[in-house]
């Protein structure tokens, strides 16, 4: 390679400088030769063969380190740009309808609901998405912390959430087109949500339960129920129990057949950012369920969205517990209701079902995989399989809400993200290192040769690596070297002299340049000279 060529025509220049000042024997004119043309001669002595051998293979390394310094290898490359995320600076009036009024400035009314390519955004997803809010909820004890398992997100972009969504992530494949290209790798933002925290107790003192619908004929096959009774954070202890009823009134919730005993139904209660749960139902098939009671959380929180572009998942990771992100007290409070009706909504809508309830399934299939996966059965296994439903519930429906901001209201913000793009890279580092350390040396050693010989200033015209220049050389200077070669032969001119690479006493034969003529240099000094 160049800094080998270099080196070696660093070293012919240096040879042929010393060639005209000083004498040299042809074995030394056969090591610079080879050296110059980069090939092993085994002819040389055994003191000159070292150096040949050490040079060549020398000279095989550049070509290995170029290798390495040009080869490109897989890399990545970071960069920061913004996306759209959902905002909650204004919030929707739900409407029967199904029609949304914007509280600010939105003339409207717009629909609440559209279905299109991109997946179905609502602001009812107890309505629109009952399916795949409750196909999650039955796994959602599989999902914890350190699990690998994970569940669609309800969207069609065809991205999948590991372990819990927390509801953040609405963005990712819809808002992101500004930030995905066909080299993008991966990208991680920050998005304020909230943490949802469900609890739950059994409460057999709990008063709540399923009464038929007042005024309806007993005889009915078809019959109208009501969840009666009011939850811990609805009691007013200045008033009297029945006044507590009478005031809090009954929740429709079922019209099924009489003797059905498959009905669930969860009574919801918010009041100053007091969230409870209550669930009552009727038979024994869902009788594990009777009688719990859920405290829900809402904690504002700092998220961090962890998108894999290639394998198309999402990981949201809790943070910091931050300040209200919904600044306006009220739309908080609305929202968070909202969300809470999601579940009021399932336990209505699913209850008519005859002889088998959706949202009982989910719960009982969540408790019989948590069962599995534990070997437990206690009391606080299967509360904690509820807890994990709620919160699945609770995640969804805010994910369903954030996406319709996003997409319905186009409600959003922008927050940087950074971006991790697949690239490559020219070489590698030690290689590189190698190769310029390597051109360095070879140009230190060029410019130390230059100083040292004045740039080779009285350097000889005889070139050992120029075949001509051989030819011309020894045919002018042929007689003496002819007898010289003779005597140390023991021939005479009758028999002439013959060349044999291995010979050594023809290859220790002195000779000295003085002046354009090849001077040899016998054993007792005698000079005997041709023209060159």
């Amino acid at each position: 390679m160049l800094q080998m060529y270099a080196l070696r025509k660093t070293i012919a220049l240096s040879a042929r400088y010393r060639f005209a000042h000083r004498s040299f024997s042809m074995d030394l004119a056969k090591l610079m030769a080879s050296i110059d043309a980069v090939k092993l001669d085994w002819s040389l002595p055994v003191f000159f063969l070292g150096p040949s051998v050490l040079l060549f293979l020398i000279n095989l390394l550049p070509p290995a380190l170029w290798a390495g310094a040009l080869t490109p290898t897989p890399t990545s490359r970071n960069t920061s740009t913004m996306i759209q995320i959902q905002s909650f600076r204004k919030f929707p009036w739900l409407s029967k309808y199904g029609l949304i009024q914007d509280v600010e400035s939105m003339p409207g009314p717009y629909p609440a609901s559209v279905n299109e390519a991109k997946g179905i955004f609502t602001f009812m997803p107890q309505n629109e998405l009952q399916g795949f809010i409750l196909n999650s909820a039955s796994g959602a004890s599989a999902r914890s912390e350190n699990s690998t398992v994970v569940h669609d997100k309800l969207d069609n972009t065809k991205y999948q959430y590991f372990n819990r969504s927390y509801g953040v992530g609405a963005a990712v494949g819809l808002e992101d087109v500004f930030v995905v290209d066909r080299y993008t790798m991966s990208y991680n933002y920050y998005e304020s949500g909230y943490l949802t925290d469900t609890r739950c107790i059994y409460n057999t003192s709990a008063i709540l339960g399923l009464v038929p619908s007042f005024g309806q004929p007993k005889g009915w096959h078809l019959q109208a129920f009501e969840v009666e009774g009011i939850l811990p954070n609805q009691y007013e202890p200045n008033l009297s129990l029945d006044a507590n009823l009478h005031k809090h009134g009954a929740d429709f919730v079922a019209a099924t057949e009489r003797n059905n005993k498959a009905i669930v139904a969860i009574h919801m209660a918010s009041s100053n950012n007091s969230h409870m749960l209550g669930i009552t139902s009727t038979g024994t098939q869902y009788k594990g369920l009777n009688f719990t009671q859920c405290s829900v959380t809402f904690t504002p929180t700092n998220f961090s969205v962890s998108v894999d572009v290639v394998n198309k998942t999402i990981q949201a990771t809790p943070r910091e517990t931050i300040t209200p992100f919904i600044t306006n007290s009220t739309l908080e409070q609305k929202v968070t209701e909202c969300i809470m009706e999601v579940i009021y909504d399932l336990s209505q809508s699913l209850s008519t079902a005859l002889y088998v309830n959706p949202i009982g399934n989910a719960m009982l299939d969540n408790i019989a995989a948590l069962q599995s996966a534990t070997g437990s059965h206690s009391e606080r296994t299967n509360l904690t399989a509820i807890e994990n439903v709620f919160d699945s519930i609770l995640d969804n429906a805010l994910f369903a809400i954030s996406s319709a901001q996003l997409h319905l209201l186009h409600d959003s913000q922008s927050v940087p993200v950074h971006v991790t793009s697949s690239a490559y890279s020219l070489g590698t580092p030690v290689y590189i290192f190698i190769i310029v350390t390597f051109s360095l040396f070879a140009c230190m050693v060029f410019l130390a040769e230059a100083v040292r010989t004045r740039w080779w200033c009285g350097i000889s015209k005889f070139d050992f690596s120029d075949l001509m220049s051989v030819i011309v050389g020894a045919s002018e200077g042929g007689k003496g070297v002819s007898i010289e070669a003779q005597r140390r032969q023991n021939r005479g001119p009758e028999t002439g002299v013959y060349a044999v690479s291995s010979d050594r006493e023809i290859g220790g034969m002195s000779l000295k340049l003085i002046k354009g003529s090849i001077t040899v240099l016998d054993a007792r000094r005698d000079a005997l000279t041709g023209g060159l």
